[in-house]
């Protein structure tokens, strides 16, 4: 069952905002200090493209957006965002100056180091990866737990998992991150070249 937060895409960004408030905005301006100009940006499970509407418009940037949503790459089309359906874990990765990932490595924690490296092989200069480690999913309080999962459950179905500091650390470390750093709510990892 998908989540009714993937169905359009003001829904998707009414949750986040209720979720994290204006740190979204922070952690989108934390990965978009990682791109330089002139740069070619893929960003891969881009959700509504947060990066390039907010974080990115108005940079010389080349930007593409990727995400497994037909009605989110729709809509990004409509605005004049270049966007493709795309099954990160099938099909395969255009190459670009920088790769980015943000808050949904998570839906692919069994297999986290393969597709970062992956990720990094598209990458000519970096990737760089963002995930929350401060989330409603981890709670201590099950009902607020279930709630984060449930809001997260895309066609693979509820996602209960999420990444605490030392385990995103772990994982950016085993895949060859050469920075990784804490930017508010979120761990931030960048594999340079």
């Amino acid at each position: 069952m998908i989540s009714p937060v993937y169905w359009h895409p003001r829904i998707y960004d009414a949750f986040l905002a209720a979720l994290t408030g204006g740190e979204r905005r922070e952690r989108l301006l934390v990965v978009a200090r990682e791109i330089r100009d002139g740069e070619e940006v893929l960003d891969v499970c881009c959700g509504t493209g947060a990066l390039a509407r907010v974080a990115l418009r108005g940079r010389p940037v080349s930007y593409l957006g990727l995400d497994e949503n037909p009605s989110f790459v729709r809509w990004l089309g409509r605005r004049g965002i270049p966007a493709r359906v795309h099954d990160v874990l099938r099909d395969p990765l255009p190459p670009a100056d920088c790769v980015v990932l943000q808050a949904a490595l998570y839906q692919f924690h069994e297999g986290a180091v393969p597709l970062l490296r992956r990720l990094r092989a598209a990458a000519r200069r970096r990737l760089v990866v963002s995930e929350p480690v401060a989330n409603l999913a981890r709670s201590r309080f099950p009902g607020a737990a279930l709630l984060g999962a449930l809001g997260a459950a895309t066609r693979r179905g509820p996602q209960p998992f999420r990444y605490d500091e030392e385990g995103f650390r772990r994982v950016a470390a085993e895949a060859g991150a050469t920075r990784v750093f804490r930017a508010g709510r979120d761990m931030v990892a960048v594999f340079e070249g």
